[in-house]
């Protein structure tokens, strides 16, 4: 018989038409050919179910399936992560702009400010001094009236008397007007300088100006406070918008550290991991990959039951511990 692709040439060398029907008939029950493509795929599959159900092809077919799933599942992860990565980053460099411009301001207005009472101060502390020296002047001098009257003769003791009667009376009036004018007077020429600077400071934050630059830093530091304060708000709003709020509370408190940037990484380098290992897979015998595949699964299985048990030591440390001592065990008793 020659099969064809359309039909099949049954030759037959008979001698009468009887014996050509014989075999005709003989060749149809040995040669089922001409029964179709259909039967014959019916027949292949019926040949090769058992090899696919349990073989290793099926034990192949099934880990390549799942790790082309795991593949595409970590690359949309990653795709997800690097989205809100991009949004995570855009609000931080708005966030980033306004948190420059506020502290300009800040600086802007303290240096303003530092400016303002030096010119304030400058003025002040030279009258200060003046002031200062003008008093221990005359504290000076009312301890030279009184020397001279201790030391003066019984003719002189009028004269002296009475200057140190105006040297005092002059060193009391100086005293009031500088303890009027800036609060205290310097106790001698050493501390002079250091009084005067000092004085004149204090005097000049009550001076318009310096009141005025002191109220423009308050104003930009309420100014920065508020801008951090809408920043937070800003901030745990994406991030609830993006997670979730059961997710961004334990973020709040410190527990968890948003890195969508390091979770991106770390979903690619898994789609990439199980990319590769199917490629393994597929370039290796159908036996050699299922024997692979039998001993990848083995050693998931152990690594899942070493972290259950780290897990169950965690929370009993004293779990499989041999050297544990037993809490029914008496301890030493005491005979006679």
């Amino acid at each position: 018989m020659t099969r064809g692709r359309e039909a099949n040439r049954l030759h037959i060398v008979a001698e009468s038409m009887a014996e050509a029907r014989a075999q005709f008939v003989d060749a149809m029950e040995r040669d089922p050919a001409d029964r179709g493509i259909d039967h014959a795929t019916r027949a292949a599959k019926e040949a090769v179910r058992g090899f696919v159900s349990d073989g290793p092809v099926k034990l192949v077919t099934e880990e390549l399936a799942r790790l082309d799933y795991e593949a595409e599942r970590a690359r949309r992860q990653a795709e997800r992560w690097e989205q809100i990565a991009e949004r995570l980053d855009a609000q931080r460099a708005v966030q980033r702009a306004e948190d420059d411009e506020s502290i300009a301001a800040l600086h802007t207005a303290e240096n303003e400010a530092a400016r303002v009472r030096a010119e304030v101060a400058g003025p002040l502390t030279a009258q200060a001094a003046h002031d200062g020296k003008t008093y221990l002047g005359a504290v000076e001098g009312e301890a030279a009236a009184r020397a001279r009257l201790a030391t003066v003769g019984r003719f002189g003791r009028r004269k002296a008397r009475a200057e140190h009667r105006t040297a005092t009376e002059h060193t009391q009036s100086l005293r009031e007007q500088v303890s009027t004018e800036w609060g205290t007077t310097p106790s001698g020429p050493d501390c002079l300088p250091e009084w005067a600077s000092r004085v004149a400071a204090k005097r000049a934050e009550t001076t318009p100006r310096v009141t005025d630059a002191a109220r423009t830093i308050e104003a930009a530091i309420a100014d920065r406070e508020a801008t951090l304060g809408r920043h937070e708000q800003e901030r745990l709003a994406l991030l609830v918008s993006e997670y979730g709020a059961e997710r961004v509370r334990p973020d709040r408190l410190g527990m968890r550290i948003v890195k969508p940037h390091r979770d991106a990484r770390d979903a690619r380098a898994r789609a990439a991991m199980s990319r590769a290992e199917a490629e393994e897979l597929r370039d290796l015998p159908i036996t050699e990959a299922a024997q692979r595949v039998e001993v990848r699964r083995a050693e998931q299985k152990n690594a899942r039951q070493r972290a259950a048990q780290r897990a169950r030591q965690l929370h009993d440390p004293f779990e499989h511990n041999p050297h544990r001592s037993n809490p029914r065990r008496e301890g030493p008793t005491r005979s006679v």
